[in-house]
């Protein structure tokens, strides 16, 4: 049970990247809303920066590659509660 809340918690948080993503490229700034988003996604999304500056001046990149990686754990996540779920159903009905 508590896998399938942190599951959805993933999911819920991914949702909240997206929207922080896009109204970024379309939200003036100053919006509280986007201010909001972006208080509760820099925490993690600023774990990968430091990896995507390396990456993107590599490259020479003008974009922030944080928030892709950061979905990308977050999808990485998601499918090891998958797996743990799915693993906990089977050993439950073999009981």
């Amino acid at each position: 049970m508590v896998l399938f809340w942190v599951a959805q918690i993933i999911r819920l948080y991914s949702y909240v990247l997206l929207a922080q993503a896009l109204m970024s490229w379309f939200v003036d700034p100053s919006n509280k809303l986007y201010q909001f988003l972006r208080r509760i996604t820099e925490p993690f999304v600023g774990l990968f920066r430091p990896l995507a500056m390396k990456v993107t001046s590599k490259m020479g990149l003008p974009i922030d590659l944080a928030f892709l990686f950061a979905v990308l754990a977050l999808q990485l996540l998601a499918g090891i509660v998958q797996s743990l779920m799915s693993n906990l159903a089977t050993m439950g009905r073999l009981l």
